[in-house]
């Protein structure tokens, strides 16, 4: 970690990347290893189910919520495991990050990272590598519309006298002016 970009011979920088980013702990260090990589803050942050705005407070040192850092981790190991296959190159990752994936169900790996399935991303990472690795298990009903941008009622309260699901909705404390 301590050589810079500009010391390092073009042909070995995406190994020098790839070995800072699988040490890398901090999400400071890990978003601007994964821009080095070729990730864009849109895609660092659909990934981590969050805007671009946050990708840059994290590159500036703020600390993300406990679940985002997680889904950061998840992105990482994912481009650490791609990278360190024979024959991938880093605008090949990138690309397959980005793209429709038949193993995920016709899902961007990137949006279902967003929703913390690490363990199917993975398993389609390791399947489209061509390792001996079971099949994808299929996305819930529940992930699968949210995916698609179907609405998901997850707290239903008892139906009215009309018969129509209610959804509970939590009040907000008003502010002092």
């Amino acid at each position: 970690m301590n050589t810079t970009r500009s010391e390092v011979p073009p042909e070995t920088e995406g190994a020098v990347i790839t070995a800072d980013l699988r040490r890398a702990l901090e999400p400071r260090l890990i978003t601007e290893l994964l821009g080095q990589f070729g990730l864009t803050e849109v895609d660092i942050a659909t990934a981590t189910a969050t805007n671009p705005r946050s990708v840059r407070r994290w590159k500036l040192g703020t600390e993300p919520t406990r679940t985002t850092a997680e889904r950061l981790d998840d992105l990482r190991n994912v481009v650490v495991l791609m990278r360190e296959s024979e024959g991938m190159t880093d605008r090949a990752i990138v690309l397959w990050l980005r793209q429709r994936n038949r193993e995920l169900e016709d899902h961007r790996p990137l949006e279902v990272l967003a929703h913390g399935l690490y363990s199917h991303v993975r398993n389609a990472a390791l399947a489209f590598l061509d390792r001996d690795q079971p099949p994808t298990p299929p996305l819930t009903d529940t992930v699968r519309r949210a995916l698609d941008g179907q609405s998901v009622d997850t707290e239903l309260q008892t139906p009215s006298t009309d018969n129509r699901p209610r959804r509970r909705t939590r009040t907000r404390p008003l502010r002092a002016a």
